[in-house]
């Protein structure tokens, strides 16, 4: 289940201190979004911010789909 929270894009393979680009705004759905706090509520959370609308959101960070 998703909670409403979008998915993040990859972050680059390779580099474990990469940070995920950041996601399109839940509530809007602008690509005008920036990092904000790389640890949200939770240590798996990450906390954006919208430029467009102004609103904070928070996605999850490892998120990723697993090949079987």
């Amino acid at each position: 289940m998703s909670a409403g929270l979008p998915k993040p894009p990859p972050a680059p393979r390779g580099d474990p201190s990469a940070q995920p680009a950041p996601p399109p705004c839940p509530f809007c759905g602008s690509g005008r979004t920036e990092l904000m706090s790389l640890f949200g509520s939770h240590a798996s959370l990450t906390t954006c911010w919208c430029r467009e609308c102004r609103s904070p959101f928070e996605f999850l960070r490892w998120r990723e789909k697993r090949e079987s």
